[in-house]
């Protein structure tokens, strides 16, 4: 062997263990860049789901299913499948996969879950597909956002007025599903929809006299968040009446009634002549007091009802 011949296959050697330096890095590189990106499926992904529309006029509820959580398969670049599995399941409250759906009309209809999924930014901007999903199908209520007036009234508990209370103002304006609102009209017996102010530690509601009450809080008429109430609070002025306490009379006149035939034919009598003594009374206090002093100017009376049963020759008297 020559000089330069051993020279030429030294730098050879030399030549290609640079070369191999970096294509070998560049090859696994290569290698684990197409695993990456093959297309593999992964199945059962579960996660939540909430649905909202773009249209202001317009509010959308997930029927079915009840618990908003779909399971998937997806398919697409592992890598891609990685961040999108992350991001859908993380923690132990996933934050539910928000899905824009529209409808023209109002009502309820079932839309195809997979292709609905496979739509989304998340999905279709990373090349993954939803190849199944279950539920198949998701059961979507399209409703529409309407106006009512609605009746300010007292809780049906509140028994112990003087008179009706008047509201300031007496109407306030509901917003919110047409669905929700129309359960509230047909709630109420005269098909007009109704409000309540909280009444929640409010003494006054208990207390004997009239009382002004500024800037009372409204109750949502029902569950549903999306209902509001364009006034907040109202003012309310009620008279309560007099709390109820005992008295006694020392007597009350007594009279009987039957009918004519029975007083003609028989004679009434009773133990304590015309008279019922030792009564008690119960009412308003002030109304109490004037009995049992006796300055009212009418004096109070009882009546005794008597009918007559046919006993052979005798007649049993029965007073109620």
């Amino acid at each position: 062997m020559n000089r330069n011949q051993h020279k030429f296959t030294k730098s050879s050697v030399i030549e290609g263990i640079k070369t191999l330096m970096w294509v070998i890095p560049l090859t696994l590189l290569i290698w684990i860049y197409a695993e990456r990106e093959q297309i593999t499926d992964d199945p059962n992904i579960a996660f939540p789901i909430t649905l909202h529309s773009s249209d202001a006029n317009r509010v959308v509820t997930l029927l079915s299913p009840q618990d908003q959580n779909v399971t998937v398969t997806l398919a697409g670049p592992r890598a891609k499948l990685d961040d999108i599995k992350s991001r859908l399941t993380s923690g132990p409250y996933p934050t539910p996969l928000s899905i824009d759906v529209s409808s023209q009309a109002i009502g309820i209809d079932d839309r195809l879950s997979a292709p609905l999924l496979s739509a989304q930014p998340i999905f279709r901007d990373s090349g993954v597909i939803v190849k199944s999903c279950l539920p198949a199908n998701l059961r979507i209520q399209f409703d529409e956002i309407v106006t009512r007036d609605a009746k300010v009234v007292l809780p049906p508990d509140v028994t112990n007025l003087e008179s009706p209370p008047l509201f300031d103002p007496p109407t306030v304006t509901l917003h919110g599903p047409r669905s929700s609102l129309d359960e509230i009209t047909r709630r109420d017996v005269n098909g007009v929809p109704t409000v309540w102010p909280d009444l929640t530690g409010i003494d006054a509601v208990r207390l004997p006299g009239t009382h002004d009450l500024p800037n009372i809080p409204l109750m949502r008429p029902v569950r549903d968040p999306r209902v509001t109430i364009e006034q907040k609070t109202v003012n309310l002025t009620l008279t309560v009446k007099q709390s109820s306490v005992e008295g006694k009379l020392p007597f009350v006149s007594i009279f009987p009634y039957a009918a004519r035939s029975l007083l003609d034919e028989y004679k009434v009598e009773l133990p304590s002549g015309d008279t019922l003594p030792n009564v008690k009374i119960t009412g308003p206090a002030d109304l109490v007091s004037q009995l049992v002093a006796g300055t009212l100017p009418k004096k109070p009376t009882a009546m005794l009802a008597i009918s007559g049963v046919a006993l052979g020759d005798r007649i049993a008297i029965v007073a109620r």
